[in-house]
């Protein structure tokens, strides 16, 4: 009896370990499944892929990695060994292994990181990569690992040299027409207009200049106010010239229109405003007031402390047409001049979109 009774356990545990061996291999073959559904998905990805995990060893890269970067991938141990893959930033240094962003990421210093890298393939040759990583986090949100998508931006950094080198022509003949424009315009007035008036235009012409060469030369694009603002006006005391407002930009053209309009408003406030008493000052504004037609962008130049003005600016005067009719046109917005209590005031009501002046 106790013979058939330890049989019958044996059966029993014989069974049941069957019943395991078959759940493993289910989970096993489940496991594989998983596995070649998940590599099969990296490569259809038009990027290249690496995984790691927590502490940064590289499991796993697709294809599209190895094309990109001309050899095969490198599983490196941990987040100290990523100087095999050889890699340059713009100065010329050589990446250290702390620099990618999968040690910034695996290391917990950023939860997302990337770097342009003049990467360097197997054959010696280099082009431009961009690195991009971020954290892999289980259901309760803890970081297994993290994953890096590569980009060629080889193309990309082509067209960026060739802009610059397009840039720095356009800057180089608008410095040269602006130049032969000074000359001609000294040459006919002088002896013939009072040399007074020949050096405030003189001292016009070369801030038109700058602003073209400043704004147009920066980038092909949009500008910002702080970009205007730093070439539109000579460096004021901030105590007396303040600003304020928020975040906008603008096509290059108008860019150059708002720094001719900010030069003539300087101009004009040193020479009869606020700006002539040590004691007076101005507020520039920008707001973005939002109408049923879209938002609109309010310019406000507040003049106080100074000398009152008797006047509003001639409507016939150069500085009053680039003030008024120029900046009304190329804005598609109205000027409105107003001698406040305490001082001149200048205000342009103008359309805006999210994209900036159309």
């Amino acid at each position: 009896m106790p013979e058939k009774q330890n049989s019958d356990e044996l059966d029993a545990l014989r069974k049941q370990i069957a019943i395991l061996s078959e759940e493993r291999d289910a989970s096993r073959t489940e496991l594989d499944r998983m596995r070649l559904l998940f590599e099969s998905t990296l490569e259809t990805v038009p990027v290249g892929v690496l995984i790691a995990d927590r502490d940064g060893r590289i499991l796993h890269g697709n294809s599209n990695i190895e094309r990109m970067l001309g050899h095969p991938v490198r599983l490196s141990a941990d987040a100290d060994s990523y100087e095999e893959w050889v890699g340059y930033h713009e100065d010329g240094r050589r990446v250290a292994s702390g620099d990618y962003p999968l040690a910034q990421v695996i290391r917990g210093k950023a939860d997302h990181s990337q770097l342009d890298v003049d990467y360097e393939h197997g054959d010696g040759s280099r082009s431009w990569i961009r690195a991009i990583a971020e954290p892999i986090r289980d259901e309760s949100g803890e970081r297994v690992g993290a994953a890096v998508a590569v980009i060629d931006i080889d193309e990309e950094r082509r067209l960026q040299d060739n802009q610059r080198l397009l840039i720095a022509e356009l800057n180089h003949r608008v410095k040269n027409a602006f130049s032969v424009t000074q000359a001609i315009v000294n040459r006919s007035l002088r002896g013939t207009v009072n040399p007074e008036f020949l050096e405030r235009l003189d001292r016009r012409l070369s801030a038109y200049a700058q602003a073209h060469a400043g704004l147009l030369g920066k980038k092909i694009g949009r500008v910002s106010f702080d970009d205007i603002l730093d070439e539109a006006i000579v460096p004021i005391d901030p105590r007396r010239l303040k600003t304020h407002g928020a975040e906008v930009d603008f096509s290059s053209p108008t860019g150059v229109a708002f720094a001719m309009t900010f030069y003539e408003l300087t101009t004009n406030s040193r020479r009869h405003g606020a700006l002539s008493d040590p004691a007076g000052t101005v507020s520039l504004t920008w707001n973005l007031k939002s109408e049923k037609d879209g938002q609109r962008l309010i310019v406000t130049w507040q003049e106080s402390g100074g000398p009152h003005p008797k006047s509003l600016p001639e409507g016939n005067t150069f500085g009053a047409f680039i003030t008024q009719r120029a900046i009304a046109a190329e804005t598609r917005g109205t000027v409105e001049w107003g001698l406040e209590k305490d001082g001149l005031r200048w205000e342009l009501d103008m359309p805006y979109t999210e994209q900036g002046l159309q």
